[in-house]
């Protein structure tokens, strides 16, 4: 069977028939492998891309931590200021000893209303008698002078 020429022909008819296939089965085979790995170029260029990405990053990161620090701070201030004013029962007791300071003082206020009527009535009743006294005497002394 191996002398056969017809043999040969068959084998040479299959060889010409499966060459182009294996030919485009290798041809697929290196574009896969080439679209599976990178060129150093491509890696180079894409390794730069990123590292600027990540330059831009970090300098954004940065400038959000010390706008979050200024937050922070202003915010710690707040809240001193907040610790610091009054509480709400203080003001409440605060209201409470107010008003009843008004009421103190409006009852000194008419306690010293009373007692400046009561002076003037004494004022008065004081003029009234320096007022006879001043005539007993001055009548008095007129008539030593005659």
């Amino acid at each position: 069977m191996l002398q056969d020429p017809d043999w040969h022909m068959a084998v040479a008819g299959w060889v010409s028939l499966l060459a182009p296939v294996a030919l485009g089965a290798v041809a697929w085979l290196w574009w896969s492998f080439a679209k599976m790995f990178v060129r150093q170029e491509e890696c180079a260029a894409c390794r730069a891309a990123r590292d600027v990405q990540r330059e831009r990053e970090a300098a954004r990161v940065a400038a959000l931590q010390q706008a979050q620090h200024r937050i922070t701070a202003q915010l710690d201030v707040l809240e001193l200021s907040v610790n610091v004013l009054p509480k709400a029962e203080d003001i409440n007791r605060l209201n409470n000893a107010l008003t009843a300071l008004q009421g103190s003082i409006s009852t000194m206020g008419k306690h010293i209303d009373g007692s400046v009527a009561t002076l003037d009535a004494k004022v008065d009743a004081l003029n009234a008698n320096v007022g006879i006294l001043l005539e007993t005497h001055v009548a008095e002394y007129g008539n030593r002078k005659r």
